[in-house]
């Protein structure tokens, strides 16, 4: 799995230590194949044309990426926005936060839930877990992918009956058809 560690300074190379953990620790993980890194500097002198670069070359590296990693302890309107891309283009995303700093998400966050958002607070002692936990929710959402399938009522009263008599969801259920068909067309 690709990740992508976002976060936000004041001044470049004045990352925190967690940021050196998270990077440390994600890198060691046997199932991360890379990390990318984006670290995006508050800077009054920063030209135009160079601020201009930032969000595309960024954009790229989210777009090649699995999953995205928000270090949001020091948020931003950039990663604000770049958190909404990663999340409109379908990765799973984690927004973690030290629970010391001031990064705890806002309403405009915490009252529009994602299935692809994860929100976490973390200390240096839980910071593994948190990360373990993310990467392991991403690994199994990278490898489905979400559609959406319009039917007549005929088909969804099927689908209520099917997975009443089943205990499946109907999207499940919907799936394991479409599996047992592709199997039988290659037979």
């Amino acid at each position: 799995m690709k990740l992508l560690l976002v976060y936000s300074v004041k001044e470049r190379g004045q990352n925190s230590a967690e940021i050196g953990l998270i990077t440390r620790y994600v890198k060691g993980k046997s199932n991360v194949k890379s990390l990318d890194v984006y670290e995006y500097v508050f800077s009054d002198n920063l030209s135009p044309e160079k601020y201009d670069q930032l969000p595309t070359e960024t954009i790229k590296m989210l777009h090649q990426s699995d999953a995205v990693i928000f270090e949001m302890s020091r948020p931003s309107q950039t990663l604000g926005f770049l958190l909404a891309l990663s999340v409109f283009k379908s990765k799973p995303t984690l927004y973690l936060y030290n629970e010391e700093s001031k990064g705890k998400p806002g309403k405009i966050i915490t009252d529009n839930p994602s299935r692809l958002l994860q929100i976490s607070s973390y200390s240096k002692k839980d910071l593994n877990k948190k990360l373990d936990s993310f990467i392991s929710s991403a690994e199994r959402k990278v490898k489905t992918s979400r559609l959406t399938f319009v039917g007549t009522k005929e088909i969804n009263s099927y689908l209520n009956l099917k997975s009443e008599k089943s205990g499946l969801s109907k999207g499940e259920l919907i799936r394991s058809i479409l599996e047992k068909s592709i199997t039988e067309e290659r037979i």
